[in-house]
Protein backbone atom coordinates (compact mmCIF):
# COMPACT_ATOMS: atom_id res chain seq x y z
CA UNK A 1 0.00 0.00 0.00
CA UNK A 2 2.80 2.06 0.89
CA UNK A 3 4.44 1.35 -2.26
CA UNK A 4 1.45 2.40 -4.48
CA UNK A 5 1.59 5.58 -2.24
CA UNK A 6 5.07 6.43 -3.04
CA UNK A 7 4.37 5.86 -7.12
CA UNK A 8 1.20 7.94 -7.01
CA UNK A 9 3.28 11.01 -5.41
CA UNK A 10 6.22 10.33 -7.96
CA UNK A 11 3.47 10.57 -10.53
CA UNK A 12 2.55 13.49 -9.04
CA UNK A 13 5.76 15.12 -9.12
CA UNK A 14 6.13 14.65 -12.44
CA UNK A 15 3.03 15.87 -13.94
CA UNK A 16 4.06 19.15 -11.43
CA UNK A 17 7.07 19.08 -13.13
CA UNK A 18 6.25 19.07 -16.50
CA UNK A 19 3.24 21.58 -16.40
CA UNK A 20 5.96 24.25 -14.34
CA UNK A 21 8.83 24.25 -17.79
CA UNK A 22 5.73 24.04 -19.48
CA UNK A 23 4.12 26.91 -18.36
CA UNK A 24 7.64 28.82 -18.81
CA UNK A 25 8.03 27.83 -22.41
CA UNK A 26 7.49 30.89 -25.19
CA UNK A 27 5.08 29.62 -27.59
CA UNK A 28 5.81 28.32 -30.56
CA UNK A 29 4.68 29.54 -33.85
CA UNK A 30 4.32 26.92 -36.75
CA UNK A 31 3.85 27.52 -40.10
CA UNK A 32 1.11 25.91 -42.17
CA UNK A 33 2.34 24.21 -44.97
CA UNK A 34 -0.26 25.02 -48.03
CA UNK A 35 0.60 22.44 -51.07
CA UNK A 36 -1.50 23.76 -53.85
CA UNK A 37 -2.37 21.11 -56.55
CA UNK A 38 -1.28 22.37 -60.11
CA UNK A 39 -3.84 23.22 -62.66
CA UNK A 40 -4.17 20.95 -65.69
CA UNK A 41 -3.98 22.71 -68.68
CA UNK A 42 -5.95 21.18 -71.55
CA UNK A 43 -4.06 20.37 -74.83
CA UNK A 44 -5.69 22.77 -76.82
CA UNK A 45 -4.28 26.02 -74.18
CA UNK A 46 -1.11 24.26 -73.78
CA UNK A 47 1.57 26.70 -74.63
CA UNK A 48 2.35 26.72 -78.25
CA UNK A 49 -1.44 27.12 -79.68
CA UNK A 50 -1.00 26.76 -83.40
CA UNK A 51 -2.51 28.77 -85.73
CA UNK A 52 -4.00 26.16 -88.53
CA UNK A 53 -3.40 28.08 -91.49
CA UNK A 54 0.04 29.74 -90.87
CA UNK A 55 1.57 27.55 -88.88
CA UNK A 56 2.81 30.27 -86.30
CA UNK A 57 2.23 30.07 -82.86
CA UNK A 58 0.85 31.88 -80.02
CA UNK A 59 2.01 31.67 -76.39
CA UNK A 60 -0.07 31.17 -73.11
CA UNK A 61 1.20 32.32 -69.89
CA UNK A 62 0.49 33.94 -66.87
CA UNK A 63 0.06 37.30 -65.40
CA UNK A 64 0.76 37.81 -61.48
CA UNK A 65 -2.32 36.75 -60.48
CA UNK A 66 -2.18 33.69 -62.28
CA UNK A 67 -4.84 34.30 -64.99
CA UNK A 68 -3.91 33.39 -68.35
CA UNK A 69 -2.23 35.76 -70.32
CA UNK A 70 -1.90 35.04 -74.37
CA UNK A 71 0.46 36.25 -75.79
CA UNK A 72 2.46 36.70 -79.50
CA UNK A 73 5.11 39.37 -80.87
CA UNK A 74 4.46 42.58 -80.06
CA UNK A 75 1.11 41.74 -77.91
CA UNK A 76 -0.76 40.58 -75.32
CA UNK A 77 -4.12 39.98 -74.92
CA UNK A 78 -5.25 39.15 -70.68
CA UNK A 79 -8.26 37.23 -69.20
CA UNK A 80 -10.62 40.38 -69.41
CA UNK A 81 -10.03 41.01 -72.76
CA UNK A 82 -7.61 43.82 -72.84
CA UNK A 83 -5.69 43.45 -76.36
CA UNK A 84 -2.06 45.70 -75.67
CA UNK A 85 -0.38 46.27 -78.96
CA UNK A 86 3.06 47.43 -78.31
CA UNK A 87 4.65 47.78 -81.89
CA UNK A 88 4.09 47.54 -85.54
CA UNK A 89 5.35 44.37 -85.62
CA UNK A 90 2.34 43.36 -82.98
CA UNK A 91 -0.18 44.67 -85.19
CA UNK A 92 1.12 42.60 -87.78
CA UNK A 93 1.60 39.59 -85.67
CA UNK A 94 -2.00 40.20 -84.26
CA UNK A 95 -3.92 40.03 -87.75
CA UNK A 96 -1.59 37.04 -88.96
CA UNK A 97 -1.46 35.15 -85.49
CA UNK A 98 -3.44 36.51 -83.38
CA UNK A 99 -7.00 37.60 -84.74
CA UNK A 100 -8.54 34.61 -86.09
CA UNK A 101 -8.20 32.59 -83.28
CA UNK A 102 -8.93 35.27 -80.40
CA UNK A 103 -11.00 38.17 -81.43
CA UNK A 104 -14.05 37.12 -80.12
CA UNK A 105 -12.16 37.57 -76.58
CA UNK A 106 -11.20 40.72 -77.31
CA UNK A 107 -12.86 43.74 -75.26
CA UNK A 108 -10.73 46.44 -74.86
CA UNK A 109 -7.93 47.30 -77.63
CA UNK A 110 -4.95 49.57 -76.06
CA UNK A 111 -2.25 50.52 -78.95
CA UNK A 112 0.92 51.97 -77.61
CA UNK A 113 2.82 55.04 -78.69
CA UNK A 114 5.50 53.44 -81.33
CA UNK A 115 2.15 52.25 -83.05
CA UNK A 116 2.10 53.74 -86.41
CA UNK A 117 -0.62 52.15 -89.01
CA UNK A 118 -3.47 49.76 -88.03
CA UNK A 119 -3.57 46.87 -90.72
CA UNK A 120 -5.97 46.06 -92.81
CA UNK A 121 -8.99 43.93 -91.23
CA UNK A 122 -7.17 43.97 -88.21
CA UNK A 123 -10.05 44.17 -85.65
CA UNK A 124 -12.52 43.58 -87.96
CA UNK A 125 -15.47 41.09 -86.38
CA UNK A 126 -14.32 41.57 -82.99
CA UNK A 127 -17.95 41.47 -81.96
CA UNK A 128 -17.48 41.97 -78.31
CA UNK A 129 -15.10 45.05 -78.57
CA UNK A 130 -16.24 48.04 -76.54
CA UNK A 131 -13.86 50.54 -76.35
CA UNK A 132 -10.71 51.79 -78.42
CA UNK A 133 -7.83 54.01 -77.74
CA UNK A 134 -5.32 55.02 -80.36
CA UNK A 135 -1.78 57.19 -79.52
CA UNK A 136 -1.01 60.01 -81.51
CA UNK A 137 2.09 57.96 -82.89
CA UNK A 138 -0.50 56.35 -85.49
CA UNK A 139 -0.99 58.09 -88.87
CA UNK A 140 -2.93 55.91 -90.80
CA UNK A 141 -5.87 53.48 -90.71
CA UNK A 142 -6.13 50.82 -93.19
CA UNK A 143 -9.90 50.38 -94.58
CA UNK A 144 -12.47 48.13 -92.83
CA UNK A 145 -9.77 48.14 -89.63
CA UNK A 146 -13.17 48.30 -87.13
CA UNK A 147 -15.67 46.81 -89.56
CA UNK A 148 -18.73 44.72 -87.81
CA UNK A 149 -17.19 45.22 -84.65
CA UNK A 150 -21.12 45.32 -83.63
CA UNK A 151 -20.52 45.99 -79.43
CA UNK A 152 -17.52 49.12 -80.23
CA UNK A 153 -18.49 51.90 -78.05
CA UNK A 154 -15.88 54.66 -77.50
CA UNK A 155 -13.30 55.94 -79.48
CA UNK A 156 -10.64 57.82 -78.87
CA UNK A 157 -8.83 58.49 -82.33
CA UNK A 158 -4.86 59.81 -82.88
CA UNK A 159 -4.13 63.64 -83.28
CA UNK A 160 -2.29 62.85 -85.99
CA UNK A 161 -5.24 61.15 -88.42
CA UNK A 162 -5.13 62.28 -91.80
CA UNK A 163 -7.69 60.15 -92.97
CA UNK A 164 -10.91 57.98 -91.60
CA UNK A 165 -10.61 55.10 -94.56
CA UNK A 166 -13.45 53.51 -96.36
CA UNK A 167 -15.61 51.09 -94.39
CA UNK A 168 -13.51 51.63 -90.99
CA UNK A 169 -16.17 51.26 -89.06
CA UNK A 170 -18.82 49.63 -90.79
CA UNK A 171 -21.84 48.18 -88.70
CA UNK A 172 -20.51 49.36 -85.55
CA UNK A 173 -24.23 49.49 -83.88
CA UNK A 174 -23.38 50.85 -80.93
CA UNK A 175 -21.69 53.51 -81.51
CA UNK A 176 -23.24 57.05 -80.63
CA UNK A 177 -21.49 59.69 -81.07
CA UNK A 178 -18.41 60.16 -82.87
CA UNK A 179 -16.08 63.33 -83.26
CA UNK A 180 -13.19 63.41 -85.56
CA UNK A 181 -10.46 64.76 -84.50
CA UNK A 182 -8.63 67.72 -86.45
CA UNK A 183 -6.26 66.85 -88.31
CA UNK A 184 -8.40 64.69 -90.33
CA UNK A 185 -9.39 65.98 -94.33
CA UNK A 186 -11.21 63.17 -95.34
CA UNK A 187 -13.71 60.60 -94.33
CA UNK A 188 -13.80 57.43 -96.59
CA UNK A 189 -16.40 55.72 -98.39
CA UNK A 190 -18.36 54.00 -96.42
CA UNK A 191 -16.65 54.70 -92.93
CA UNK A 192 -19.70 54.66 -91.03
CA UNK A 193 -22.27 52.96 -92.96
CA UNK A 194 -24.97 51.05 -90.80
CA UNK A 195 -23.75 52.36 -87.59
CA UNK A 196 -27.84 52.29 -87.02
CA UNK A 197 -26.93 53.64 -82.85
CA UNK A 198 -25.21 56.42 -84.15
CA UNK A 199 -26.87 60.14 -82.75
CA UNK A 200 -24.24 62.76 -83.23
CA UNK A 201 -20.83 63.01 -85.42
CA UNK A 202 -19.04 66.16 -84.99
CA UNK A 203 -16.76 67.18 -88.30
CA UNK A 204 -13.74 68.93 -87.86
CA UNK A 205 -12.11 72.31 -89.29
CA UNK A 206 -9.99 70.54 -91.48
CA UNK A 207 -12.24 68.33 -93.24
CA UNK A 208 -11.77 68.68 -97.07
CA UNK A 209 -14.16 65.43 -98.49
CA UNK A 210 -16.62 62.98 -97.33
CA UNK A 211 -16.68 60.23 -99.64
CA UNK A 212 -19.78 58.07 -100.75
CA UNK A 213 -22.51 56.59 -99.08
CA UNK A 214 -19.98 57.57 -95.66
CA UNK A 215 -23.00 58.21 -93.29
CA UNK A 216 -25.62 55.17 -95.51
CA UNK A 217 -28.18 53.77 -92.95
CA UNK A 218 -27.55 55.52 -89.30
CA UNK A 219 -30.91 55.94 -89.01
CA UNK A 220 -30.77 57.56 -85.72
CA UNK A 221 -28.68 60.06 -86.94
CA UNK A 222 -30.27 63.73 -86.51
CA UNK A 223 -26.98 66.04 -86.18
CA UNK A 224 -24.07 66.14 -87.76
CA UNK A 225 -22.15 69.93 -87.08
CA UNK A 226 -19.80 70.74 -89.72
CA UNK A 227 -16.58 73.12 -88.60
CA UNK A 228 -14.88 73.37 -91.87
CA UNK A 229 -16.07 75.00 -94.82
CA UNK A 230 -18.19 73.41 -96.98
CA UNK A 231 -16.17 70.15 -97.95
CA UNK A 232 -16.37 68.09 -101.51
CA UNK A 233 -19.14 64.82 -100.78
CA UNK A 234 -19.78 61.67 -102.54
CA UNK A 235 -22.89 60.74 -103.16
CA UNK A 236 -25.27 59.58 -100.98
CA UNK A 237 -23.44 60.21 -98.07
CA UNK A 238 -26.87 60.62 -95.93
CA UNK A 239 -28.57 58.13 -97.71
CA UNK A 240 -31.22 57.30 -95.08
CA UNK A 241 -30.27 59.12 -92.05
CA UNK A 242 -32.37 60.18 -89.08
CA UNK A 243 -32.59 63.99 -90.11
CA UNK A 244 -33.21 62.60 -94.36
CA UNK A 245 -36.20 60.56 -93.22
CA UNK A 246 -37.95 62.47 -91.23
CA UNK A 247 -37.25 65.92 -92.59
CA UNK A 248 -35.33 67.97 -90.20
CA UNK A 249 -32.92 70.42 -90.26
CA UNK A 250 -29.92 68.23 -89.01
CA UNK A 251 -26.74 69.48 -90.61
CA UNK A 252 -25.82 72.14 -88.84
CA UNK A 253 -23.08 74.77 -90.17
CA UNK A 254 -21.07 78.00 -88.69
CA UNK A 255 -23.62 80.75 -88.48
CA UNK A 256 -21.55 82.76 -90.94
CA UNK A 257 -20.99 80.41 -93.58
CA UNK A 258 -24.59 79.10 -94.29
CA UNK A 259 -24.35 80.80 -97.21
CA UNK A 260 -21.41 79.39 -98.41
CA UNK A 261 -22.47 75.90 -98.17
CA UNK A 262 -25.85 76.87 -99.93
CA UNK A 263 -24.09 78.01 -102.90
CA UNK A 264 -21.15 75.07 -103.01
CA UNK A 265 -23.85 72.22 -102.72
CA UNK A 266 -26.47 74.02 -104.89
CA UNK A 267 -24.11 73.88 -107.75
CA UNK A 268 -22.96 69.62 -107.22
CA UNK A 269 -24.79 67.36 -108.21
CA UNK A 270 -24.12 65.13 -105.38
CA UNK A 271 -24.81 67.82 -102.90
CA UNK A 272 -27.46 69.62 -104.25
CA UNK A 273 -30.26 67.36 -102.17
CA UNK A 274 -28.55 68.45 -98.77
CA UNK A 275 -29.18 71.79 -98.88
CA UNK A 276 -32.61 71.81 -97.88
CA UNK A 277 -31.19 70.29 -94.66
CA UNK A 278 -29.06 72.92 -93.79
CA UNK A 279 -29.63 74.99 -90.72
CA UNK A 280 -27.47 78.11 -89.93
CA UNK A 281 -26.26 77.66 -86.14
CA UNK A 282 -27.04 80.74 -83.93
CA UNK A 283 -25.65 80.98 -80.83
CA UNK A 284 -27.58 81.03 -77.20
CA UNK A 285 -25.36 81.97 -74.68
CA UNK A 286 -26.55 80.14 -71.39
CA UNK A 287 -26.07 82.86 -68.57
CA UNK A 288 -24.90 80.54 -65.61
CA UNK A 289 -21.28 80.03 -65.53
CA UNK A 290 -19.10 76.38 -66.44
CA UNK A 291 -16.23 76.21 -64.55
CA UNK A 292 -13.13 74.06 -64.79
CA UNK A 293 -10.56 74.53 -62.06
CA UNK A 294 -8.48 77.42 -63.87
CA UNK A 295 -11.31 79.30 -66.29
CA UNK A 296 -15.02 79.84 -66.58
CA UNK A 297 -17.30 80.02 -69.77
CA UNK A 298 -20.93 80.33 -71.05
CA UNK A 299 -22.37 77.23 -72.60
CA UNK A 300 -24.29 77.81 -76.05
CA UNK A 301 -27.92 75.78 -75.45
CA UNK A 302 -28.11 74.53 -78.88
CA UNK A 303 -26.15 72.87 -81.47
CA UNK A 304 -22.80 74.48 -80.80
CA UNK A 305 -20.12 74.70 -83.63
CA UNK A 306 -17.81 75.92 -81.45
CA UNK A 307 -15.65 72.92 -80.08
CA UNK A 308 -12.78 74.51 -78.31
CA UNK A 309 -13.80 75.88 -74.90
CA UNK A 310 -11.39 79.15 -75.57
CA UNK A 311 -13.88 80.21 -78.41
CA UNK A 312 -16.92 80.22 -75.75
CA UNK A 313 -18.73 83.42 -74.67
CA UNK A 314 -16.79 84.98 -71.27
CA UNK A 315 -13.87 82.16 -71.21
CA UNK A 316 -11.15 83.68 -69.09
CA UNK A 317 -9.34 82.99 -66.64
CA UNK A 318 -10.71 82.84 -62.74
CA UNK A 319 -10.03 85.71 -60.13
CA UNK A 320 -9.48 85.33 -56.52
CA UNK A 321 -11.68 87.33 -54.14
CA UNK A 322 -10.27 88.22 -50.41
CA UNK A 323 -12.26 85.05 -49.29
CA UNK A 324 -14.95 84.89 -46.54
CA UNK A 325 -14.98 82.79 -43.30
CA UNK A 326 -18.07 80.32 -44.32
CA UNK A 327 -17.55 78.47 -40.68
CA UNK A 328 -16.62 80.15 -37.89
CA UNK A 329 -14.44 78.30 -35.46
CA UNK A 330 -15.20 77.68 -32.26
CA UNK A 331 -13.40 77.35 -28.74
CA UNK A 332 -12.59 73.35 -29.66
CA UNK A 333 -12.93 73.48 -33.58
CA UNK A 334 -11.57 74.71 -36.62
CA UNK A 335 -13.12 77.12 -38.64
CA UNK A 336 -12.92 77.72 -42.46
CA UNK A 337 -12.27 80.21 -44.76
CA UNK A 338 -13.09 80.10 -48.32
CA UNK A 339 -11.97 82.05 -52.07
CA UNK A 340 -13.81 81.94 -54.94
CA UNK A 341 -13.67 83.14 -58.51
CA UNK A 342 -14.70 86.97 -57.84
CA UNK A 343 -16.64 86.43 -61.94
CA UNK A 344 -18.08 83.11 -61.53
CA UNK A 345 -18.31 81.98 -58.17
CA UNK A 346 -16.01 78.88 -58.49
CA UNK A 347 -14.43 77.88 -55.04
CA UNK A 348 -10.73 77.82 -55.83
CA UNK A 349 -9.29 76.93 -52.44
CA UNK A 350 -10.10 76.97 -48.58
CA UNK A 351 -8.13 77.83 -45.60
CA UNK A 352 -8.43 75.94 -41.96
CA UNK A 353 -8.93 78.90 -39.27
CA UNK A 354 -7.30 78.07 -36.05
CA UNK A 355 -9.81 77.29 -32.94
CA UNK A 356 -10.24 79.74 -30.74
CA UNK A 357 -9.90 78.13 -27.39
CA UNK A 358 -6.18 78.12 -25.60
CA UNK A 359 -5.70 77.21 -21.86
CA UNK A 360 -5.29 79.85 -19.17
CA UNK A 361 -1.74 81.27 -19.54
CA UNK A 362 -0.29 79.89 -22.80
CA UNK A 363 1.53 82.75 -24.93
CA UNK A 364 -0.33 84.67 -27.37
CA UNK A 365 2.23 85.66 -29.35
CA UNK A 366 2.21 83.37 -31.57
CA UNK A 367 -1.06 84.22 -32.89
CA UNK A 368 -1.07 86.06 -36.13
CA UNK A 369 -2.61 89.46 -37.05
CA UNK A 370 -5.99 88.09 -37.58
CA UNK A 371 -6.01 87.01 -33.69
CA UNK A 372 -5.81 83.20 -35.26
CA UNK A 373 -3.33 80.44 -34.57
CA UNK A 374 -1.58 80.33 -31.50
CA UNK A 375 -0.43 77.48 -28.98
CA UNK A 376 -3.08 74.92 -28.45
CA UNK A 377 -3.18 73.57 -24.66
CA UNK A 378 0.76 72.68 -23.85
CA UNK A 379 0.51 71.25 -20.75
CA UNK A 380 3.06 68.99 -20.32
CA UNK A 381 2.64 64.99 -18.89
CA UNK A 382 5.65 65.71 -16.58
CA UNK A 383 3.71 69.15 -15.33
CA UNK A 384 0.83 66.88 -14.49
CA UNK A 385 2.69 64.20 -12.77
CA UNK A 386 1.78 63.66 -9.32
CA UNK A 387 1.87 60.68 -6.63
CA UNK A 388 -1.19 58.66 -5.91
CA UNK A 389 -1.54 57.47 -1.62
CA UNK A 390 0.30 54.38 -2.87
CA UNK A 391 3.32 56.16 -4.35
CA UNK A 392 2.51 55.57 -8.08
CA UNK A 393 3.33 58.16 -10.47
CA UNK A 394 -0.10 59.21 -12.23
CA UNK A 395 -1.32 61.89 -14.56
CA UNK A 396 -3.69 64.71 -13.90
CA UNK A 397 -5.71 65.46 -17.49
CA UNK A 398 -7.84 68.87 -17.25
CA UNK A 399 -10.75 69.47 -19.43
CA UNK A 400 -9.54 73.35 -20.88
CA UNK A 401 -13.14 73.79 -22.61
CA UNK A 402 -14.02 75.15 -19.20
CA UNK A 403 -10.85 76.42 -16.85
CA UNK A 404 -13.42 76.55 -13.95
CA UNK A 405 -13.71 73.11 -13.91
CA UNK A 406 -10.68 69.94 -13.40
CA UNK A 407 -11.83 66.90 -14.20
CA UNK A 408 -8.64 65.04 -12.74
CA UNK A 409 -8.27 61.48 -13.91
CA UNK A 410 -5.59 59.30 -12.52
CA UNK A 411 -3.97 56.29 -13.95
CA UNK A 412 -0.06 55.09 -14.09
CA UNK A 413 2.05 56.62 -16.01
CA UNK A 414 3.54 54.25 -18.35
CA UNK A 415 6.14 55.92 -19.73
CA UNK A 416 7.88 56.53 -16.28
CA UNK A 417 7.13 52.62 -14.91
CA UNK A 418 9.67 50.56 -15.42
CA UNK A 419 7.96 47.44 -17.43
CA UNK A 420 8.20 43.89 -15.67
CA UNK A 421 7.08 40.44 -16.45
CA UNK A 422 3.61 39.10 -16.48
CA UNK A 423 2.22 39.12 -13.15
CA UNK A 424 0.21 36.41 -13.80
CA UNK A 425 2.27 34.32 -15.45
CA UNK A 426 4.93 34.92 -12.49
CA UNK A 427 2.07 33.85 -9.72
CA UNK A 428 1.47 30.89 -11.45
CA UNK A 429 5.24 29.50 -11.81
CA UNK A 430 5.45 30.38 -7.75
CA UNK A 431 2.26 28.62 -6.77
CA UNK A 432 3.66 25.46 -8.84
CA UNK A 433 6.46 25.45 -7.65
CA UNK A 434 5.58 25.77 -3.79
CA UNK A 435 3.24 22.46 -4.84
CA UNK A 436 6.19 21.07 -7.13
CA UNK A 437 8.23 21.56 -3.42
CA UNK A 438 5.85 19.91 -1.27
CA UNK A 439 5.31 17.06 -3.16
CA UNK A 440 9.31 16.48 -3.44
CA UNK A 441 9.47 16.44 0.84
CA UNK A 442 6.70 14.00 0.53
CA UNK A 443 7.84 11.65 -1.99
CA UNK A 444 11.53 12.31 0.12
CA UNK A 445 10.54 11.34 3.56
CA UNK A 446 8.50 7.95 2.03
CA UNK A 447 11.66 7.07 0.45
CA UNK A 448 13.20 3.95 1.81
CA UNK A 449 16.21 5.90 1.69
CA UNK A 450 14.71 8.34 4.27
CA UNK A 451 12.25 7.20 6.25
CA UNK A 452 11.32 3.87 7.98
CA UNK A 453 11.28 0.73 5.65
CA UNK A 454 8.67 -2.20 5.67
CA UNK A 455 11.35 -4.49 7.21
CA UNK A 456 11.32 -1.75 10.21
CA UNK A 457 8.24 -1.34 10.75
CA UNK A 458 7.72 -5.26 10.95
CA UNK A 459 9.83 -5.21 13.18
CA UNK A 460 8.71 -2.62 15.61
CA UNK A 461 5.61 -4.06 15.32
CA UNK A 462 6.83 -7.48 16.71
CA UNK A 463 8.58 -5.83 19.56
CA UNK A 464 5.71 -3.53 20.90
CA UNK A 465 2.94 -7.29 20.65
CA UNK A 466 5.63 -8.92 22.55
CA UNK A 467 6.28 -5.98 24.95
CA UNK A 468 2.51 -6.32 25.79
CA UNK A 469 2.53 -9.91 26.41
CA UNK A 470 5.60 -9.41 28.61
CA UNK A 471 3.26 -6.83 30.96
CA UNK A 472 -0.43 -9.07 31.13
CA UNK A 473 2.36 -12.09 32.40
Amino acid sequence: MKKQRRNMLRKIAVVLLSGVLFAGMEPVETELLVVQAEETIGTENVTGIVDAVSGNETMLKEDNAGNAVISGIGWELDADGTLIISSDEGMKDWKDNGWSLHKEKVRNIIMEDGVTEIEYKAFEGCSNMISVIMPNSIVAMRDSAFSRCSSLETIVFSENLARISGSAFWGCESLKNITIPEGVRRVGMMSFAVCEGLELVILPESLEEIGFNAFVGCRQLYRVIFLSDPPEVGGEIFNTCGFEISGVQGIIVPYDKEEMYKQKWTGDLEAKDLVQYIKAHIHSWERTWTNSPSHHWHECTTECTIINIADKDGYAIHTEDAGTITKQPTETETGIKSYRCSVCGYEMRTETIQSAGTAEGNDSDNRDDNGEGGRENDISVENNMIEDITGNNVTVNYDITDLNKKDVITQPLKDHVPKTGDSTRTELYVTLAMVMGLAYLLLHFTDRRHGMTEETEKEFVLKRQRGIKQKKN
